[in-house]
């Protein structure tokens, strides 16, 4: 049975050449998560996507889909792509490799996906590009349901000191 969806909102998380002038393509989208498909053609010369299909971009993309690897269909820009330089262009590679290898394939996630937008736009802004990555991080593995405790001291339960140090334990928490 095939699926044909068209018009997802996505971004793409990372491609690779495939054959002569076709590239396979990580697609983060909005309803059906993390897909995988066969671009044909994009790579040659003549390509009306070569432009469209980057990282960063949001898209609104079409596919068809007979097995785990599906057939672009079509891509169209839905806004600008983030401008990303520096630390902040390394820091947005990371979060693609992040999402390409903590999400299932086909699994929607639509906080996933709004978290990814609102991080890349975070990142082009180039203010605090640290900061945003953390908080990127730690939204992250909330939603996927390991969230982080940062409220308390572990084994006291005492409320943070905001001019403590601390150290963090895997097993157990927050340490000062």
């Amino acid at each position: 049975m095939s699926k044909r969806v068209q018009q997802q909102p996505g971004f793409i998380l990372h491609h690779r050449p495939f054959r002569d002038t076709s590239q396979i393509l990580d697609i983060l989208t909005r309803d059906h998560g993390r897909i995988a498909v066969v671009a044909r053609g994009s790579r040659g010369s003549k390509s009306r996507l070569a432009g469209v299909l980057r990282p960063f971009m949001p898209l609104r993309v079409s596919w068809v889909a007979k097995s785990d690897l599906g057939t672009l269909t079509g891509a169209e820009a839905a806004g600008a792509p983030g401008r990303l330089l520096g630390d902040a262009l390394l820091s947005a590679y990371y979060v693609n490799e992040l999402l390409l290898n903590f999400l299932h394939r086909d699994d929607s996630q639509p906080e996933i996906f709004e978290l990814y937008g609102n991080v890349v736009a975070a990142l082009a802004s180039q203010e605090n590009v640290a900061a945003t990555l953390r908080d990127f991080e730690l939204e992250l593995l909330g939603l996927l349901g390991y969230a982080v405790s940062l409220d308390c001291e572990a084994g006291s339960h005492k409320n943070i000191d905001k001019d403590g140090f601390y150290a963090y334990r895997v097993e157990q928490g927050p340490v000062p």
